[in-house]
């Protein structure tokens, strides 16, 4: 929406309210690229104010679940990494960020760079050393890597 700006009609609550219904609604259209324009341009704005004002956690929730949820799984590797990137880049809890890692290290594995593939389940176990469905990934990475692999043992 060039040259309209809801902020001079609206109040800033309003102008939240307003992005965050326009992105549920592109949503529930299965428009993601859309829904996630409008989901980030609140959680930037929300951001600039104070991180736990009105919907921040809601709206940081909703563009976690289109990336990772919606899109990374249904793209090839490299497009997936992509898009774990941009869900790193995120204020996330130590627990999401090491999920975020471990998907990396599969998508990794996927394209055979193995090394990559350790380094993120390496971080993935240092932020939540019982993080669940490691194991199989450890395996895969030992049989490629070797038994002297640069892997955390935690898990």
């Amino acid at each position: 929406m060039q040259g309209f700006h809801l902020l001079t009609y609206f109040t800033f609550k309003d102008y939240i309210d307003c992005l965050f219904l326009l992105a549920e609604e592109s949503e529930r259209q299965k428009r993601y690229d859309i829904a996630l324009e409008f989901y980030e341009e609140a959680y930037s704005k929300l951001e600039e104010r104070a991180k736990r004002q009105y919907l921040f956690e809601e709206i940081k929730d909703r563009i976690r679940r289109i990336y990772c949820g919606r899109l990374a799984r249904r793209a090839q590797p490299r497009e997936a990494l992509l898009y774990y990137e941009k869900v790193l880049e995120l204020d996330l809890f130590k627990s999401e960020r090491a999920q975020v890692h471990k998907k990396m290290a599969e998508c990794y594995i996927k394209l055979g760079d193995y090394y990559s593939a350790s380094t993120n389940l390496n971080i993935a176990l240092s932020l939540k050393p019982n993080l669940r469905g490691t194991q199989r990934i450890h395996a895969k990475l030992e049989e490629r890597l070797g038994p002297n692999a640069p892997l955390n043992q935690s898990f």
